[in-house]
């Protein structure tokens, strides 16, 4: 019992934190959304690339540590993402129709997602179908219509 282990120091890892509140004016803009999103990216790729340096140098300890700070950009990545499409996906149908689902400025597997509630949401309308919109319908002519007719531009 006198003798005591002396256990090394783990670094503190940064605690989780939700992305930094964005501007008034950049709140509801998936564009401001999808920058912070390619940010994280870059933080977590570097840490990831340091990881693996620190790894093929034997600096376990370290490694785990760079590997786990990539891993918390990589979740504040996704967190930036959902919300660039959360964001996108309000603006884009606030003024469309029922049956329209506008799913431009999405990722494939954000629209995938979004696709896969709204069909489910259609069912239990009882609707007999949906329109997807995957651009932004510049050269459809009955999007232009909504549009105009909803003070949106053409």
């Amino acid at each position: 019992m006198g003798n005591k282990i002396a256990l090394p120091k783990v670094p503190q890892l940064r605690k989780k934190r939700e992305p930094e509140a964005a501007p008034a004016e950049g709140g509801d803009d998936p564009d401001y959304w999808r920058q912070e999103a390619r940010q994280h990216a870059e933080r977590r790729n570097e840490f990831f690339e340091r990881s693996q340096a620190a790894y093929r140098q034997n600096k376990g300890g370290e490694a785990k540590t760079l590997s786990d700070q990539g891993k918390e950009e990589e979740r504040l990545m996704q967190q930036a993402n959902q919300r660039a499409s959360d964001t996108h996906f309000k603006r884009n149908n606030a003024s469309v129709e029922p049956d329209f689902v506008d799913l431009h400025g999405l990722y494939v597997r954000e629209a995938e997602a979004i696709m896969e509630k709204q069909i489910a949401r259609a069912r239990r309308e009882k609707r007999d179908h949906l329109v997807a919109i995957v651009g932004q319908g510049h050269h459809n002519a009955r999007y232009r219509a909504l549009c105009c007719k909803n003070g949106g531009d053409t």
